[in-house]
This record gives structure tokens, sequence and C-alpha cells, in this order.
């Protein structure tokens, strides 16, 4: 049936579907770009968030003799708030610009609030259960089982290779207890980092898969596209033929009616040449044309009565002329040949393409 969605989603429909926002874009992508960033600033400030860790931890840690007032506890607070923020901060910068970045690299900068505008088919429950027992759904459920179980795995190895330092944390210093779990946070981060780097592109791929399928079109809606953007293929004929018509028509016609000749290729070139010692005094070139151009010069030719002359090389060459420019020395004898055989025909070279313009 005309109506199954079978074909390839056109360039415009691909178009009109990133302006509302709807692109192939990976989740995965994003978070293995925001974790990079994250790794990035961590490695590069580990030393300032340590130290503003162990301030807050002192902070913490003071309870003086007990006697604390209440103002002193809530300003204790906010300082430990403050060096928390300071320290988590760069880190969520990173991961947000980072994350923006990931998902830049493969959709490009497109910003559309039709994406996030309320949508009221979005309520119906017909369409969300159709939704919910979906190819899209399923692959999207294996993807995340396959995740959970691959990441799960990897995190079950670091912490038992961790393990052992874990156990031994309880006869080591707040020091050491910070370092230890400083070395298990950083593990963390890059068996991470390095999984979702080895699935982004799979995730990629499967996103785009289900994208391109979700567009796909019906014959029947690209010969509809086809229509709106070109219009009908019979009424675009008939308008490139009025252009044809009004771009080859009187001007064209007028020239080649005071044309001596015609010289032709016998059919792909054509070119009308006129010649009136009174004027010029050299040979000029007023029309010229290919293919259809040419077949429209030679059928006015016809119906003023200018001579046609056959000659490919010369009308080849005449043809690179310019509308109005007067034939080259190089072209003098071969033009002259023509301009004799048009002479001999009856008639001065000229007078021939007026007098038949005018009758």
């Amino acid at each position: 049936m005309s109506d199954e969605k079978t074909e390839k989603p056109t360039e415009h429909k691909l178009e009109k579907a990133r302006e509302k926002g709807e692109v192939a874009k990976s989740q995965d992508v994003a978070v293995a770009a925001s974790m990079l960033g994250v790794v990035i600033v961590l490695d590069a400030t580990a030393d300032s968030i340590v130290e503003r860790l162990h301030m807050v931890l002192r902070l913490a840690l003071d309870f003086g003799n007990g006697d604390l007032p209440i103002y002193e506890i809530f300003r204790r607070m906010q300082d430990m708030a403050l060096q928390l923020l300071i320290a988590i901060m760069p880190l969520v910068i990173a991961a947000a610009i980072f994350a923006a970045l990931g998902l830049m690299s493969h959709i490009g900068l497109r910003i559309s609030m039709e994406a996030v505008a309320p949508k009221p088919e979005k309520l119906d429950p017909v369409a969300g259960t159709k939704k919910l027992f979906s190819v899209k759904s399923l692959l999207t459920f294996l993807m995340m089982l396959t995740k959970a179980v691959i990441i799960g795995t990897a995190v079950w190895q670091v912490i038992l290779i961790l393990l052992p330092l874990i156990g031994g944390s309880t006869y080591q210093s707040v020091a050491g207890i910070g370092t230890i779990a400083w070395s298990a946070l950083t593990k963390m981060l890059m068996i991470g980092l390095v999984l979702f780097i080895a699935l982004a592109p799979v995730d990629f791929a499967i996103q785009r898969w289900l994208f391109m399928k979700d567009q796909r079109m019906s014959k029947d809606e690209i010969k509809r596209e086809y229509k709106g953007q070109e219009g009908d293929p019979q009424l675009k004929g008939q308008r490139k033929q009025l252009q044809r018509e009004d771009a080859q028509g009187p001007p064209a016609k007028k020239a080649v009616a005071t044309a001596s000749a015609v010289v032709v290729n016998p059919t792909h070139f054509a070119v009308a040449i006129r010649y009136a010692a009174n004027e010029n005094g050299l040979p000029i070139v007023v029309a010229k044309g290919v293919d259809e151009s040419a077949l429209m010069i030679r059928k006015f030719a016809e119906e003023f009565g200018v001579p046609v002359f056959a000659n490919p090389p010369l009308a080849r060459a005449l043809h690179k002329l310019n509308t109005g420019a007067a034939i080259p020395a190089e072209l003098f004898e071969a033009v002259a040949a023509v301009l004799r055989w048009v002479d001999r025909l009856g008639g001065t070279p000229g007078d021939r393409g007026t007098k038949g313009g005018a009758s």
C-alpha cells in the first residue's frame, strides 16, 4: 500500500524535524562527555578540593568543650556549606558544559522551544500505552539493562579490589581514610568514563536507527512533499516553457530578423550574425543559443528567410562571443566566406533579414 512508511525520509522532512527539536541524540554521549569534564577538572583541582574537604571535616569534628553557642554552630554549618559549594561547583559547571558539548557534537547547535512546549497528545493514555510497548521502548529497556549489568559488574570488581583497603581503614587516621575514599572515587570515575565512552557509539547507532525509522515516509508523502516544494510537474513544465519563450521570444526573434545569416553546428549551436557596412563596419553576433535555444533561432531564421549555414567549428567559435560583440580578426576569413555565400544567394548581406522582419 502507498500509505506504508517504507521510504527513507527526505532532507526536507529531517530539517522540519530538527526545527521541532526532534533529532537522533544519545544520552550516553552526553554522559561520557560530562564524566570526561569532571575527570579533567577533578585532576586539575584535586589539591584544592582535598584541602576544602579537610577543612569541612575539621569544622565538623571540632566540638569544643560541648558548650558551643547556637550561633557558632550555625556559623560553622554555613562555612562547611560554603567550602563544599566551592569544591563542588567547578565539577558541576564542567559536567554541564561538557554534556552540552557532547550533545552538540552529533546534533549541532539548535534551539527549539517546540520541543519543551506542552503537548496535549502526550496525555493520551492510548498513545502512551502504544509507546510503552513499542520497539523503541523495548530496545531502550534492553540497552538500560545491559548498561546496568556492565556497570554493576565493573563497580563490583572495583569494590573487590578496594576491599582490603576498606577493611584496614579502621586503623587509619582521618587523613588516611580520606585518601582511601579519594582513591576509590577516582577509580570509579575512570571506570565509568571508559565504559560510557565504549557504550556511547553503540547507543548513538541505536538512537539514529530508531529516529530514522520513526521518520520514514510513504510514497504518497514524498509525492505530496515534492509537489508542495516544486509544484505540480506538469505546471512546472509549463512554467519552464513560458520562461523559455519569454527569454528567447521577442528579443531573440527581432535579432534574428535583422541577421544576415545563421551559422549552426548543425543542431547544438546556432549563432546569428549581422553585417551592414554602414553600421559597425564589422560583422557582429546578434543572437546565439544552445540545444533548444539553437532550434528556436533556426525556427526564427526559417520564418524570416535568413540563410542557415552549417559550419560546426565556426558555430562553436562564434558561440564563445558575447551577443553584440564584433567578430575577431581570427574569424574574419571564415565569416567572410559565409557572407559571400549569402551574397551569392541574392541581396546585400544584412538587408535580407531586415526585409524579412518587415514583411
